[in-house]
């Protein structure tokens, strides 16, 4: 009798691989894994380094095609940005894209990607919000970034927008951002939420020259899509959890911690995809529900089918080397931003926004007097959290 052909898979189904975010056990630990005492050989290393070079090539390939996705979606007519208002000179320039900018190298990927895609001529709002009087650790870092990004790309406007918020603000929109986190309601996602809510208003201020001086010059962006980082943690094992797992799930003994094994990876393998698979519940509804508050839309490059495809597609060692105590961490990105020229953000070190924007410090302060206290009382917010 002849054989019935499968009925193929509805249109736009997803594989049962990327949609249960399932590696490949040969794509999970790497081909050849040595103990610290053993030599590098010389062709081992050779291949090694062009097999990760075709992967770094492959995820900005494929990253890159997702912003374009996004920012093509955006592009929409001038005068979107003039109905119900005077024109000003500001319009021709306006800018439809934005980018939550941290300067931490997810942010810092997303708004390169971002310059190859928006048209000549318009302005790349890049968002960055503080709790701490413009003294943070991200607005520091977002600093350095666009200085980053203006020395690489000068053809493009890039506008940082400095979003100064306090938790009195806040805490004066307590009952507003409780219903945007429900269900969520623990500490920490109040201070992501605030975070988060606060930068998508998108108002701040711009610095500018005048009369050879700097001035702060009100700002509120009118873009309407945010590009978010969200994702990247996950699947390229950003979190110290990862580095912990990695490093103890395959050698229980202490002193064997450095060394790698088949089960280290497996480990690491198993904490992503439990990560990836919870993120929908965890993370997105939140964040979408905070962005589309302020009438903006939230978009996810990271979380691309396929930028998820070519990261099951790369081998974990190439996405991430958790070996050390201190950086590693998503390998790949910072492979990425190296490759397109932005060396100091690659290797910065990783801040949730929580942290970075020091919104958590200063709820802390308030309520225990400072960050030691409310450390001592188990009160400050831990956890995972994405960059901004």
């Amino acid at each position: 009798a002849a054989t019935r052909a499968a009925a193929p898979p509805p249109r736009g189904a997803l594989p049962e691989r990327l949609l249960r975010f399932r590696r490949a056990r040969a794509a999970t630990r790497p081909a050849v894994e040595k103990t610290n005492d053993e030599a590098s050989d010389d062709e081992t290393e050779t291949e090694t380094n062009t097999a990760r070079d075709a992967a770094v090539d492959g995820f900005v390939a494929a990253l890159s095609a997702a912003v374009e996705r996004r920012v093509a979606l955006s592009v929409v007519e001038k005068n979107v940005f003039t109905v119900g208002r005077k024109t000003t000179n500001d319009d021709t320039d306006a800018a439809f894209i934005g980018v939550l900018f941290s300067g931490g190298v997810d942010s810092m990927l997303l708004a390169a990607l971002a310059h190859r895609h928006v048209p000549n001529g318009r302005a790349v709002d890049l968002i960055n919000v503080c709790f701490d009087g413009g003294n943070s650790p991200d607005r520091a870092a977002a600093l350095d970034g666009v200085a980053e990004l203006e020395a690489l790309f000068p053809s493009r406007a890039w506008r940082l927008v400095r979003v100064d918020a306090d938790v009195a603000e806040a805490d004066a929109a307590a009952s507003r951002l409780a219903s945007l986190l429900t269900p969520a309601r623990t500490v920490m996602d109040r201070n992501i939420g605030a975070a988060l809510w606060f930068a998508a208003r998108g108002e701040g201020w711009l610095e500018k020259k005048a009369e050879e001086r700097l001035v702060r010059v009100p700002y509120a962006s009118r873009a309407r899509v945010l590009l978010l980082g969200q994702g990247a943690d996950e699947q390229c094992a950003g979190y110290s959890r990862h580095r912990v797992l990695f490093r103890r799930g395959g050698n229980p003994l202490p002193g064997l911690s450095g060394l790698s094994s088949t089960r280290d990876w497996e480990a690491l393998g198993d904490a992503v995809r439990l990560d990836v698979r919870r993120l929908w519940r965890r993370n997105m509804g939140r964040d979408d529900r905070l962005v589309s508050d302020r009438g903006r839309e939230a978009r996810f490059p990271f979380l691309d089918e396929g930028v998820a495809a070519r990261l099951l597609a790369t081998p974990l060692c190439d996405v991430a080397d958790l070996s050390e105590n201190q950086g590693g961490d998503k390998l790949l990105i910072r492979a990425a931003a190296s490759r397109l020229g932005m060396h100091r953000a690659a290797a910065r070190a990783k801040r949730a926004i929580q942290f970075g924007s020091r919104v958590s410090k200063r709820f802390d302060v308030r309520a225990f007097g400072s960050a030691r206290a409310a450390r001592g009382a188990g009160a400050s917010s831990t956890g995972s959290a994405p960059e901004s």
